[in-house]
This record gives structure tokens, C-alpha cells and sequence, in this order.
């Protein structure tokens, strides 16, 4: 199954009667999880297959760019036309069915319908005119997210940050295209939104925990 636990070996020679013992200690996933030994082992994977993050971000209409030190990630507006379209497309045609279940007072099937709506007119929203900006400089990450409706700037340190990448859409129930989002100080904000390469968004989790760290750094921190 899904469940994951530690495998305890209690052993003890006494004489005349030797102990010994088996425990199983459950482990549980929660939002505070942090450097999951599976992410770990994917990300270094990764990084020592030779993975092209600068030459992958341009297909998807990324641009990152080093300013003195520091880091500049820059996520546009309409990164994927496709599926700004899409989902308009969509979002007009509930919207009308909506005003048909309002027009036949088929208020169930109203809020039902008006839930789909809210759904897709929220990642129409956030496909087509969300701008993401993300900034390390130093230890010190700064998140920024501009739309019409105001801006929101999130900041941190990167040893505070914890980063997720989750999936955003199915096909056939396999994972079609993912999130990667930051987590800190109980707050979740979208950092890169619908993407189809999940390697993308593991190389650019691992440049952001990371870039300007010496050598000695990451192995102090591999050790731990």
C-alpha cells in the first residue's frame, strides 16, 4: 500500500533468556515535511544525469538570469496561450450554462455548475494574467506576484523556505503537469503554474536551495 514506516530491531543478550524484538514506527507526510529522501534522491539524480535547466526554461517561456550574485527567475503573463484559451473557452461555455440553470431556477444545479465556473476562471485567471517574479539574493528570497487586482510580495530566507511540487492535471489518472510552490510562514504561494516537464521544475527547486552555496556548503549539509 501507500503506508510508510521504520522497520526497529530491538536485540539483547540476557543470559538464560535472550531479547529480541520487532517495531514497526509509522511515518507520516505533512505540509512541514521538508527534503523528503525520495525529492533528495530525484534532484541529485538529476543534477548528475547533466540535466539542461538554461536550455529547458526557454521553452517554457521562463527567463532566468544571474544579477552580481543572486538570482533573477521571471515567470510571465500568458506563459501558455494554449491554455489561456482553453480554459476561457471552457469558463464562457459554463458560464452559460449557469445562466440557463439560473434562468429555470435549477439552483442546485446552479451551485454545482457555478463551482466548475469559479474552478476554471481561477486558472484562466492565473494562466493569463499573474506575473511571477523570484529573487535570491544571498540567503534571502523574495517572491512577487503581480495581477491586475494588486500585488503580493512574499519574503524569506532559503533555509525557511519549503518548496512542493505537486500535480495541477490528470489524464487517464497518470499526472500530466505540475506545480511548484513555496511554503513559509503558513502561506502557500505558486511560484511556476501547469507545467509539463516535472524534471524542469526539480532542477529549478534544486538551483534555488542551491545556487552561490561553496562546495563545502552542500557537503556539510548532505552529511547532516
Amino acid at each position: 500500500g501507500d503506508s510508510k514506516y521504520w522497520e526497529l530491531t530491538a536485540v539483547a543478550e540476557t543470559p538464560g533468556v535472550d531479547f529480541k524484538e520487532e517495531f514497526r514506527v509509522p511515518v507520516f507526510v505533512t505540509e512541514d515535511s521538508q527534503n523528503k529522501p525520495i525529492e533528495e534522491f530525484e534532484e541529485k539524480k538529476l543534477v548528475e544525469s547533466g540535466y539542461d535547466l538554461e536550455g529547458a526554461l526557454p521553452r517554457y517561456k521562463i527567463l532566468m538570469q544571474n544579477v552580481g550574485q543572486g538570482l533573477l527567475i521571471i515567470v510571465p503573463r500568458m506563459r501558455r496561450i494554449s491554455t489561456s484559451l482553453i480554459t476561457f473557452i471552457v469558463t464562457c461555455g459554463i458560464g452559460v450554462g449557469m445562466g440557463f440553470a439560473i434562468s429555470h431556477k435549477e439552483y442546485f444545479v446552479t451551485f454545482v455548475v457555478g463551482i466548475f465556473f469559479l474552478v476554471f476562471f481561477a486558472i484562466f485567471y492565473s494562466a493569463t494574467f499573474i506575473k511571477r517574479e523570484f529573487a535570491l539574493k544571498g540567503e534571502n528570497l523574495i517572491v512577487k506576484q503581480t495581477h491586475p487586482l494588486g500585488t503580493k510580495v512574499v519574503e524569506c530566507q532559503r533555509d525557511d523556505a519549503k518548496f512542493d511540487i505537486s500535480w495541477s492535471a490528470k489524464t487517464n489518472d497518470k499526472p500530466t503537469s505540475w506545480n511548484l510552490s513555496l511554503k513559509v510562514n503558513g502561506k502557500k504561494i505558486t511560484l511556476v503554474s501547469n507545467c509539463k516537464d516535472k524534471e524542469l521544475l526539480v532542477a529549478l527547486k534544486h538551483r534555488l536551495l542551491n545556487h552561490g552555496k561553496s562546495p563545502q556548503a552542500l557537503e556539510d549539509e548532505a552529511s547532516i
